[in-house]
Parts: C-alpha cells; structure tokens; sequence
C-alpha cells in the first residue's frame, strides 16, 4: 500500500469519479440481481462504507477544499443517488435512513483524510 502514498491530487481525483460511479451504479441496478449480506441493516453499513470511501477520495484529490465543502459534495452525491432510486428504477427506492448512513460515512471518510493526511506526501499535479 506504499504506493497510495504517492499518488499525485489528479490519481485521487479520477478514483473519487470512478468510486462515485460505481456506487451510483449500485445505486441504480435492481436489487434482485445484487448479492445479498445477511445480517441486520447491512446496507446501511454498504451506504455508511461507500459514503465514507468517496468523501476520503474527495479529501485526497482536493486538499486545499474544505471539510465541510467535501463533506457536502459526498452527501449530495448520496442524495443524487437516492433521487435517482425515486426517478429511474421500480425496483429500488429511496430511503432517508441511507442519506443518514451517508451523511455519517462521509464525515467519516472526511475523518479519517483529514488525520492521516500530513502521513501523506503527495507528488504536484501536472497544473502546479
């Protein structure tokens, strides 16, 4: 795992957007054709990781943004996706408990960036 430590803001930058992707994706696909965790509230715990995972995305492609600026951005994107579930699938549907396990793995994404971030060096982008 050495070799995160030197990843440049624009690497953390294009994994955020294909992290948000994907979740998306997930997000989106019906859900008699996702694998299944078998324990109490486990998507909560899908929604708290996921969330978590693009807001330390977000705090590593963009250092110099705030927390709470980086925060929002993975809440909204947990609020597209919730939108989405309502507009374009029947299979799926919105849920505020999701945007509360959102809302709490982004600060938790955001957290954990934030503490580990002077461990980090990170190389200039190509624009710096």
């Amino acid at each position: 795992m050495l070799f995160l430590k030197h990843l440049s803001a624009t690497h953390w930058r294009v994994l955020a957007v294909i992290v948000i992707a994907l979740v998306w994706i997930g997000s989106l696909w019906p859900s008699i054709d996702m694998p299944t965790v078998r324990f109490a509230h486990a998507d909560k715990l899908q929604h708290f990781v996921a969330y978590g995972v693009i807001a330390f995305l977000l705090c590593r492609g963009w250092p110099r943004l705030g927390s709470p600026w980086l925060w929002g951005i993975a809440v909204m994107c947990g609020g597209a996706a919730e939108i989405g579930q309502a507009l374009f699938t029947t299979a799926r549907h919105p849920d505020w408990w999701d945007m509360l396990a959102n809302a709490l793995g982004a600060v938790a994404g955001v957290l954990v960036a934030r503490l580990t971030s002077a461990r980090v060096t990170r190389l200039p982008d190509a624009g710096e």
